[in-house]
């Protein structure tokens, strides 16, 4: 018998290994290649038919219009991202003070506009990561269409799969927005937490109710720290105060970061 066992764990150790071996040889053998326009289409069809699904339903349950929610890839996003993360804390802080642009700013403007061109632009096409980015300016979710090698399809069909939390995420990212103070700072440190953990918790737990029963979910101790900790924070909110403050938060957080 135990003979046996050693046989049966040296054979699936060879099935692991000719799986690794095989893997890396189809990732040096064929480039890394965009998706074809019909695959890129057809995934975000999917989101936008997600989108039409879950946007009503939250909007009963929390009775918050979230406008007209549009689903773009995110190889169109560069300049809604760089003006969502480099110019808009500047903006704000310009408002609050009532005062003009000074020569640093603009110095800082230009270089971080490269380094986010890189980042969200560059990079994140190559990776093949999930998940997409709601941009408060559009009322739009970019979602992720970056090239894949043939031994990334199996990520992509993942990424399917996890489609429903990732809208509900980021459709949780425009009830945040449509329930925060006008010009709160979200260039604030710890604010992206808060919002990061309370579009976590509702894609979690406040909105799970509409998921349907096939839809694949991630937990959140597989999220990202970010997430994780911001799912915490609201979770011991919400146990002190009652799930009534939840949709509080979004302008109470200016006076607690």
């Amino acid at each position: 018998m135990t003979q046996e066992k050693s046989n049966n764990k040296r054979a699936d150790l060879v099935k692991i290994w000719k799986l690794v071996a095989s893997s890396a040889v189809e990732l040096l053998a064929f480039p890394w290649l965009p998706w074809e326009k019909r695959e890129r289409e057809e995934y975000l069809s999917k989101a936008r038919e997600k989108v039409e699904f879950y946007k009503p339903k939250i909007e009963e349950k929390t009775g918050v219009s979230l406008g007209d929610v549009k689903v773009r890839d995110w190889n169109l996003s560069l300049e809604s991202i760089i003006e969502n993360y480099t110019i808009n804390s500047i903006a704000i802080d310009m408002y609050n003070k009532g005062r003009p642009l000074k020569i640093y700013e603009l110095d800082k403007i230009v270089r971080e506009c490269l380094i986010e061109g890189v980042k969200y632009y560059a990079l994140r096409r190559i990776i093949p990561s999930r998940g997409g980015k709601f941009v408060k300016r559009n009322n739009t979710i970019y979602f992720k269409t970056g090239p894949f090698s043939r031994t990334a399809s199996t990520i992509r069909g993942k990424m399917d799969y996890t489609l429903d939390e990732d809208v509900v995420h980021e459709l949780s990212h425009g009830l945040w927005e449509k329930l925060r103070a006008e010009m709160i700072s979200g260039g604030r440190e710890g604010y992206l937490t808060w919002s990061e953990g309370f579009a976590t918790f509702c894609a979690h737990d406040y909105f799970s109710e509409f998921y349907p029963k096939n839809a694949i979910r991630s937990p959140v101790c597989y999220s990202g720290s970010i997430y994780r900790v911001g799912y915490q924070i609201i979770r011991q909110m919400i146990n002190k105060y009652g799930e009534g403050i939840l949709l509080k938060i979004p302008r109470l957080v200016d006076h607690i970061i």
